[in-house]
């Protein structure tokens, strides 16, 4: 409504300034164009009973006069009429022209009332010309189709999370049972269940901690000036002091200036590490290296593990989905991985995996060089 009276408003101030317009240079041409004007003067006697100041007017400048009064007076009456008819049918027009211009918004306004967990998959598809209107419908149905990715991934998420949580609670309680349903039980027996049930809560307390480090790397970040080389010095400790057998590490770790988040950057390094002492062979080796590279500080992780196909490397990086190698020495959360690509992509970077010709995984992670850095 508001946008009709606007647009009917504008016609209506516009047609009143045009007949305005015409009216008052109709009346100049006809006043101009009068024919006692056109006449040239001829002498007449003085008339003591007419006015001073203008010529008497003869008969035919009277006519000429009435005429063009009449005209003009039928030129007043027949704009108005006119501008009465424009006025109505700028409104009815204004109408149907709002109502066309405006019926994506109402069907936007629509999609945006459906909006819920469980309607993301409704779309607009906004037929029409390329217009503001059209580029506003195609953004609404990107945000809807984001939002629709967002909540299924979650969805996924929380699932596969209370699954992992249920399988050690199920272990614990059925020692638990065990034990205390067993009059007889002796320490062995008792020693047994307290070390299954350790276990199981070391497991929960890893896949919580994994959880965590997740959910911080999918939020706006705090970063501060780090060198990627120490924390990778850091991580390689950490997964050392674990033990996993006689895998060899050697590193050679470069000076990588990096701004961002010290906590989430090492889970990122003691994941990669891990992963590769991990899924190794006996014996294997792992070759950890820091760099710098057209502006990014690079972190290289490989080992010369089992033979990995390329189908392979895009479910390596999915949530809670673990690879069957027979090699791992011990089970993993299942996150490691996505933790990674999560930590890496909330820095403005990239993490990729490539397979080895000779077997075993080659893993890069690049980040933007430090601000401060680039400047020396």
């Amino acid at each position: 409504m508001r946008l009709t009276l606007w647009c009917t408003t504008l016609v209506v101030v516009s047609g009143t300034l045009v007949v305005f317009l015409v009216i008052v240079f109709t009346d100049q041409q006809l006043r101009a164009n009068a024919p006692e004007r056109r006449q040239p003067p001829t002498s007449v006697e003085p008339n003591p009973a007419a006015p001073t100041g203008r010529p008497p007017a003869t008969g035919r400048s009277r006519v000429a006069a009435e005429a063009a009064d009449l005209a003009l007076n039928a030129s007043r009456r027949i704009g108005l009429e006119l501008l009465a008819g424009l006025s109505g049918a700028a409104l009815v027009a204004s109408w149907f022209v709002a109502g066309r211009v405006l019926r994506p918004v109402r069907q936007l306004s629509f999609a945006a009332s459906q909006i819920s967990p469980t309607r993301l998959s409704d779309r607009i598809n906004l037929q029409g010309p390329h217009d503001e209107l059209k580029e506003l419908a195609d953004n609404f149905d990107a945000m809807l189709e984001r939002l629709d990715r967002a909540f299924v991934a979650q969805r996924s998420f929380v699932a596969d999370a209370s699954h992992e949580l249920r399988t050690p609670l199920t272990v614990m309680r059925a020692e638990v049972d065990v034990a205390l349903d067993d009059p007889q039980a002796t320490n062995d027996t008792l020693r047994s269940a307290i070390r299954v049930v350790g276990d199981s809560v070391h497991r929960m307390q890893v896949l919580s901690e994994s959880l965590l480090a997740l959910a911080r790397a999918d939020v706006r970040l705090t970063t501060v000036p780090v060198d990627l080389a120490d924390i990778t010095r850091s991580a390689i400790t950490t997964v050392q002091s674990l033990g996993f057998g006689d895998r060899v590490v050697t590193s050679q770790l470069d000076e990588s200036p990096v701004d961002g988040d010290p906590v989430l950057l090492e889970r990122l390094a003691v994941n990669l590490v891990e992963n590769a002492i991990r899924h190794n062979r006996d014996g294997g080796a792992v070759n950890i290296a820091t760099m710098t590279d057209n502006g990014f500080a690079v972190l290289v992780v490989e080992n010369d593990g089992d033979l990995i196909s390329d189908a392979e490397i895009t479910t390596l990086f999915q949530r809670f989905l673990r690879r069957n190698d027979a090699t791992a020495t011990v089970a993993g959360s299942g996150i490691g991985l996505a933790i990674s690509t999560s930590v890496a992509n909330a820095h403005e970077g990239t993490i990729t995996a490539t397979p080895r010709p000779g077997g075993g995984l080659a893993v890069r992670v690049s980040l933007p060089r430090a601000l401060a850095a680039e400047h020396r």
